[in-house]
C-alpha cells in the first residue's frame, strides 16, 4: 500500500439510477477516493475496499487539492510546484501539466460541463484553461 498524506481529500461519484413507479432517481455513488498531501503524492483509493488503486501520483512539492471531472475519468491536481497537472485515471499517466501561475496553486475545480479548470493561486490570480 502506498504510503500518502491526506491534507485533502475529493471523490469521485458515479450517479446509481433507482427505478420506482414514478421516474428514476439519481442516486450518487462513491468509487474512487483521491488524497493528496505534503508528501508531494497523489493516491487513488478504492472507496469500497480502501485499497490503492495506481502508485501515487508525483508532484515536485507539496500537493494541495484535488478534483475530478464530472465523467470521473480524469483527475487535476495542483501544488506548491506552481504547476496544475491532468492526470488519466484509468491509466495513471500524466496526460498534460499547465503552467502560468507565478506562485503556489491552493484551488482547483473543473466546470460541470469538463471542458475547462478553474485555478487559484498565491499570486492573487484566477486562471481559467481549457482541458484538453
Amino acid at each position: 500500500m502506498p504510503k500518502c498524506s491526506s491534507i485533502s481529500l475529493a471523490v469521485a461519484l458515479t450517479l446509481s439510477a433507482i427505478f420506482s413507479e414514478a421516474s428514476p432517481i439519481l442516486i450518487p455513488t462513491v468509487r474512487t477516493i483521491v488524497s493528496v498531501g505534503y508528501d508531494k503524492t497523489v493516491c487513488l483509493w478504492d472507496a469500497s475496499t480502501g485499497e490503492a488503486i495506481l502508485p501515487p501520483l508525483k508532484h515536485d512539492k507539496p500537493v494541495f487539492c484535488a478534483a475530478f471531472s464530472p465523467d470521473a475519468a480524469r483527475l487535476v491536481t495542483a501544488s506548491g510546484d506552481n504547476i496544475i497537472r491532468l492526470w488519466d485515471i484509468s491509466t495513471g499517466q500524466e496526460v498534460v501539466d499547465l503552467r502560468g501561475h507565478q506562485s503556489y496553486v491552493k484551488s482547483i475545480a473543473f466546470t460541470l460541463d469538463g471542458k475547462r479548470l478553474i485555478s487559484g493561486s498565491g499570486d492573487f490570480t484566477v486562471r481559467v484553461w481549457n482541458a484538453p
